[in-house]
């Protein structure tokens, strides 16, 4: 099992993941939900991914989030990851 299937797993579980970031394939560095984003094609808006780059630190998949600041719109992304990987 690859690091992001276990990632998409405990989301689907909703196991506390920390929203740390990691490396992609062309060596830039992004945060685990912009990247699952990113990957299941599910758009965000710059505004919005620099708030999950720096404000989001973890989540308990779509229930429940750990955050320096709040957003209206976190919820609605975490729904559409869960809707995709389950």
């Amino acid at each position: 099992m690859t690091k992001i299937e276990k990632i998409k797993r405990d989301f689907k579980n909703c196991e506390y993941i920390d929203n740390s970031k990691i490396k992609m394939n062309d060596g830039k560095y992004t945060t685990i939900i912009n990247y699952l984003a990113k990957e299941l094609q599910i758009p965000i808006k710059s505004r919005t991914q620099k708030w999950i780059d720096t404000c989001l630190l973890g989540m308990w998949g779509n229930k429940r989030v750990k955050c320096l600041g709040r957003s209206d719109k976190i919820f609605e992304i975490l729904n559409s990851i869960y809707e995709k990987i389950k």
